[in-house]
């Protein structure tokens, strides 16, 4: 009786053990796609998820002008070749955008250590759809004359399109735990996979708020990373303006825009957050809620910009705003100069504000016009 149910016990132990082995294949194997998200490391500067796969000939022509003057920016100056070289791949291989079609796609920005820019583009497949897919890509290359090299790379095959010999023009693609992943630098490639096996960043509670803020209708959805996208940047800014966007790190932790491209017109909206214990200067604004404007009606065709700020109560704006400088040790800064103004002009610009806010203008717009 007790070796029986010595053996009972065991057979069932082993067989808890299969269905635990074969669920999280299943769930987390290179048999199932996985989340981009998963790929990207911590610092990585901006990424964008794609919704739709919009990338297409059609898609460059109608925005051309936008797309001319978005990479003319000298930070992404060097990317337009890899953007181009993408959307030619799609192009001439129509079975490739069906494959992906309705598939997570993400596209990332990095910095590397010689301070270029490079684009990474990531695609969530499972295995049996990465082998129809590579082999299209690799099918292109040999069509090209392109010389083709393979190499591993924590178990994952990395492989090497030179396009261009002894120019140093190569693509680089790899395959690593249900993402497709490529770029024209493999370090990126092999940092993305490294990752693969940390925790993902999805788990930063400020970014996980912003995810579930997306909006899936919208062409792209943009992630900011604040502590790191003015090292992004910071090659097409003058040294003095280098200065002032460092404060874009106070700002907020991340950002994420929705936005959409329609005709050579950019609609963006989206959200800023950061954690509670931060003194960033997005939280001025949390206990401030939004309002329309209906200064769009009556502006001028030629105007160069215009911006709405809504402040809806005009009393905790102005202490939020104070605990923000005194967290950062500015509050008596500001004070005495407002003490100087008042002293030198017989005019308290406090009561001011005040009372033009609460009595006046409580709940409309404040809308700066250049």
């Amino acid at each position: 009786m007790t070796k029986r149910l010595i053996l009972i016990i065991f057979s069932l132990l082993i067989l808890g053990v299969l269905i635990f082995y074969l669920f999280r294949f299943k769930s987390s194997g290179e048999g199932e796609s996985s989340s981009c998200l998963n790929a990207l490391t911590p610092g990585t500067p901006l990424f964008i998820k794609v919704n739709n796969t919009p990338f297409s000939s059609e898609l460059i022509a109608e925005n051309q002008a936008l797309l001319e003057a978005v990479f003319s920016i000298e930070a992404l100056r060097n990317t337009t070749d890899s953007w181009l070289l993408f959307s030619s791949l799609a192009d001439s291989i129509p079975q490739l955008q069906k494959k992906i079609k309705g598939k997570e796609v993400m596209v990332s920005f990095h910095l590397t250590g010689n301070n270029e820019t490079v684009i990474q583009y990531m695609v969530g497949l499972s295995k049996s759809d990465f082998h129809w897919v590579g082999e299209m890509i690799l099918e292109y290359a040999r069509e090209k004359s392109w010389t083709i090299y393979e190499r591993k790379y924590e178990k994952a095959s990395i492989y090497e399109l030179v396009m261009l010999p002894g120019k140093g023009r190569s693509l680089y693609f790899a395959f690593h735990m249900g993402i497709l992943l490529a770029s024209e630098r493999s370090l990126v490639i092999e940092e993305s996979i490294r990752q693969l096996h940390q925790p993902p960043l999805s788990d930063q509670s400020e970014l996980a708020d912003l995810i579930k803020t997306i909006n899936p209708q919208a062409m792209f959805n943009v992630f900011v990373n604040h502590n790191t996208v003015a090292d992004l940047l910071s090659k097409s800014f003058s040294d003095e303006f280098k200065k002032k966007t460092a404060g874009i790190k106070k700002y907020a932790r991340w950002s994420e825009l929705d936005l959409s491209l329609k005709k050579g017109k950019v609609f963006i909206s989206g959200f800023s957050t950061g954690a509670e214990s931060e003194n960033l200067y997005a939280a001025i604004f949390r206990n401030q809620s939004p309002g329309s404007s209906k200064i769009t009606s009556v502006l001028p065709n030629q105007l160069s910009w215009f911006a709405s700020l809504n402040i809806s109560d005009a009393h905790r704006f102005f202490s939020d705003y104070d605990r923000y400088l005194d967290r950062n040790n500015q509050l008596l800064s500001r004070k005495d100069r407002l003490n100087r103004f008042e002293k030198d002009t017989k005019y308290n610009p406090n009561l001011f504000f005040s009372n033009f806010w609460m009595k006046k203008l409580q709940g409309l717009e404040w809308n700066p016009i250049r």
